[in-house]
């Protein structure tokens, strides 16, 4: 959809990655592997207080739970316009309904397999989508004749996105500049695998560093696979509906429908087998995003919220049965919260690249700076950090939903919603701290992350 509406833009930020690489596998992973944690929170707690941990346990929640809930409504929506028309049988638009059972069955097996699920699921997802955009592909190529070259002459034609990308600008409202797509997915990159459970969980139960970082390896390899192969598929969607414009709804456009136009295809062009093979992908896509969502909030509720502080140790089978019951509960709220979100869809027209600030991504700034604060700036502590992190997410509110609060068409980029956050975090931090904190040793100084490395790691492998 971005790609469709936009053009190159968000893929051209991928440009980030080697340098994302060196920062996430020499200077990330190494760190948190010799931390030995179960949350990644518990970090918080060591190097500031408790106080700092419940804060991003916390933002870590809402960030989780809004990021399901979207991804529940896009498979939902894409599943919708696959199927056609609402079924005369159910009351209401069916969306509405596979919402529903997309959040009843994630619910029912998360609960029972646990990160195996995760694990497993993760892999069909992988497999499902590869086949899917390949398909796609592979349909425009014998059914129009054409390839790569000519559907970007084609969809040249069509904007600036397209014909000619901005690289480089000062002008904070050029939504896609390509600097600046660079940076988020920078900034994306380092803040998840800095800060963030789902991500960090992969790496805790790895067997070794030579482990966590083939495990990196082998994420980025794939990831910019798919997202390549991905905005591939939109290139070759635009250029065949430009040209055969009677293949779409009535007085819809290629750019109109954007998000809604592949699995429009989906269920439109491709044999209904094909259809059902490729719409299985989205479907596992939102229920394995459920899945490790739910598990990585699990963990983080049973280890950060309810355990510190309750003054008795929990038996195993009791952790078991609440987390089983947390995965419920979790998993029908997110439910119930996907309808909220296509709610806001629908009523302020927004594409779902644009709602991602909105709903999780201005979570992430202000999270991952309070750990970056703790690795590398040691005369912090917690009362230089707590009010950062606050005035961190006050900003990032501002500028995510910036046209809403001030009434306005013109809006700061989505693209630095991770970055300005993040940064005005820990510059503060560090302002903060060298006003109000004592230069002299505390006991979070053991956590920084030269203190952290020196240390002799619990598990290696022999070089």
């Amino acid at each position: 959809g971005e790609m469709i509406k936009q053009g190159a833009g968000m893929f051209l930020g991928y440009l980030a990655i080697p340098l994302t690489y060196v920062v996430i596998s020499y200077v990330w992973i190494p760190f948190f592997m010799r931390l030995k944690l179960t949350s990644a929170y518990e970090y918080l707690e060591q190097r500031f207080s408790y106080g700092v941990r419940l804060l991003g346990a916390v933002l870590f929640i809402l960030l989780r739970l809004g990021w399901m809930s979207m991804v529940v409504f896009a498979a939902s929506l894409a599943l919708d316009m696959v199927k056609g028309g609402d079924l005369a049988w159910l009351p209401g638009p069916d969306i509405f309904w596979a919402i529903g059972t997309i959040g009843v069955v994630a619910a029912i097996y998360t609960a029972i397999g646990g990160i195996q699920a995760v694990i497993w699921v993760d892999v069909l997802q992988c497999i499902l989508l590869l086949a899917g955009v390949i398909m796609a592909i592979g349909y425009v190529v014998m059914a129009d004749g054409s390839g790569p070259l000519e559907w970007w002459e084609v969809a040249s034609k069509q904007s600036q996105g397209h014909a000619a990308p901005v690289w480089f600008t000062w002008d904070l409202t050029v939504r896609s500049a390509v600097i600046f797509t660079v940076i988020n997915s920078f900034f994306w990159n380092i803040c998840t695998h800095g800060s963030d459970q789902v991500v960090l969980q992969r790496y805790f139960s790895t067997s070794s560093l030579k482990a966590a970082r083939r495990s990196y390896l082998t994420n980025v390899i794939v990831d910019f696979l798919m997202v390549g192969l991905l905005s591939m598929a939109g290139l070759a969607l635009l250029a065949l509906y430009i040209k055969r414009t009677n293949l779409l709804p009535e007085g819809q456009t290629p750019m109109s429908m954007a998000d809604r136009l592949y699995p429009y295809f989906l269920g439109h062009q491709l044999p209904a087998g094909c259809a059902g093979l490729v719409i299985s992908a989205f479907l596992c896509d939102a229920i394995q995003t459920l899945e490790s969502g739910v598990n990585a909030i699990t963990a983080v509720v049973t280890k950060d919220l309810l355990a510190p502080g309750s003054g008795k140790e929990e038996t195993a089978q009791a952790e078991l049965t609440a987390a089983r019951r947390l995965t419920i509960f979790i998993t029908l709220f997110v439910t119930l919260a996907a309808y909220g979100v296509g709610y806001l869809y629908v009523q302020y027209n927004l594409s779902l690249v644009d709602m991602m600030p909105k709903f999780f991504n201005m979570f992430v700034g202000p999270l991952a700076a309070m750990f970056f604060v703790g690795m590398f700036l040691p005369r912090c502590t917690a009362k230089s950090v707590l009010p950062a992190a606050l005035c961190g997410l006050v900003v990032a509110v501002i500028w995510s939903w910036w046209e809403f609060i001030f009434q306005t068409k013109t809006r700061p980029t989505i693209f630095l919603s991770i970055a300005v956050p993040c940064t005005t975090t820990f510059l503060l931090a560090a302002i903060l701290g060298y006003l109000f904190d004592s230069p002299g040793h505390h006991r979070g100084r053991d956590f920084t992350w030269w203190a952290v490395v020196k240390r002799k790691p619990q598990s290696e492998e022999p070089s």
